[in-house]
């Protein structure tokens, strides 16, 4: 799993083998965190740590814009009825509309 710190930087901005700390003891913390995590033999890639972490890192971004976009999608649609329904009443000039259909029904609408 992902734990992702409180933090005011923007993730996946920048990979993570560049990202730049306020403080020297953070930027030192994090790298030995990240290389402790991933154990690096004579043949592995010595970023290949920070390489998982900026995939997981996009990962997280990835599923948060996806429910975003969701999101977008569920609330835009009743939106964007009640907005044609608006236009629809305003261009029908709306008391008037209201009054031509009561005349049409004997005063009920």
């Amino acid at each position: 799993p992902v734990k992702l710190a409180n933090t005011l930087a923007s993730a996946g901005e920048v990979n993570s083998v560049n990202a730049q700390c306020s403080k020297v003891e953070d930027a030192n913390k994090i790298d030995e965190q990240i290389r402790q995590y991933h154990f690096v033999d004579e043949d592995s890639d010595e970023d290949a740590g920070y390489e998982m972490l900026d995939e997981a890192i996009r990962d997280v971004n990835n599923k948060a814009w996806s429910r975003a976009f969701f999101i977008l999608v569920l609330q835009a649609g009743p939106l964007a009825f009640c907005l044609m329904c608006t236009v629809r009443l305003i261009k029908k000039g709306s008391m008037q509309w209201w009054e031509e259909q009561a005349s049409h029904h004997g005063g009920v609408v």
